[in-house]
């Protein structure tokens, strides 16, 4: 128990661990320019090195930013690429009843209903009258 409570106690608190995650933040971003401006150069790595260990140990993207004259106001661009990437949704509250659809729209089904049924009566009584069924 009394171990636990040492060990707490010794423990930096989150203001001083934020404190040094900052500092050391820092000296990664100031290390990782050193570095590039050396690749440019051609000059070698430095310390860190060139190409992935620097990806890895940099966890920030930079900030593009804009050179952009005038006023600072852009407008959105509506490209095709947004409109491909966007996902439609199909509801079946959108789609028509069928008591909100038409009474004269074709339906082939009862189309072929009726013109089956009065055919396979009468072929239906030709067949077992001529086998003397009725």
């Amino acid at each position: 128990m009394k171990a636990d409570e040492a060990a707490r106690a010794s423990a930096p608190s989150k203001a001083e661990r934020l404190a040094k995650a900052r500092e050391k933040e820092l000296q990664e971003n100031v290390a990782v320019g050193f570095a590039a401006d050396a690749v440019n150069k051609g000059e070698g790595g430095g310390a860190i090195g060139a190409g992935k260990s620097l990806k890895a140990t940099s966890k920030r993207k930079p900030v593009k930013e804009s050179k952009s004259e005038g006023s600072g106001f852009t407008l959105p661009s509506f490209s095709s690429e947004s409109a491909a990437k966007k996902k439609v949704i199909l509801s079946p509250a959108d789609d028509l009843d069928d008591d909100e659809k038409s009474m004269a729209r074709p339906n082939q089904p009862l189309l072929f209903l009726l013109f089956a049924t009065p055919v396979s009566i009468y072929l239906s009584f030709y067949v077992l009258g001529s086998i003397n069924v009725i």
